[in-house]
């Protein structure tokens, strides 16, 4: 069972993590985003940022799967010797990304 606390680092390592936003479905680009006059338009991007942290979510389990939970979060030496708790916060963060 994941603690609270390493439940905590987790998102926060996820909330660090940079997406392209321009790869996100929901992503638009948008001419005059200010609505000012033509001559000091200039665009820029509009996505859900519900899709964006989903898609942090989903990239973090992966890197998990891969590396292991003791990469990106401070365990003990011996707290995941067996993978369980890796397991557990891909499946955990998965879950959360599939809301």
């Amino acid at each position: 069972m994941l603690h609270e606390s390493i439940k905590k680092e987790i998102l926060n390592v996820a909330e660090a993590i940079e997406i392209d936003v321009t790869s996100l479905e929901s992503c638009r680009w948008i001419k005059n985003i200010y609505g000012v006059e033509p001559q000091y338009a200039v665009g820029g991007y509009d996505w859900d940022e519900d899709e964006e942290w989903r898609a942090k979510l989903l990239k973090l389990a992966d890197w998990i799967e891969a590396d292991g939970l003791g990469e990106y979060v401070n365990l003990a030496d011996d707290e995941d010797l067996d993978g369980q708790m890796s397991l557990e916060a891909t499946v955990w963060l998965r879950n959360l990304g599939d809301e």
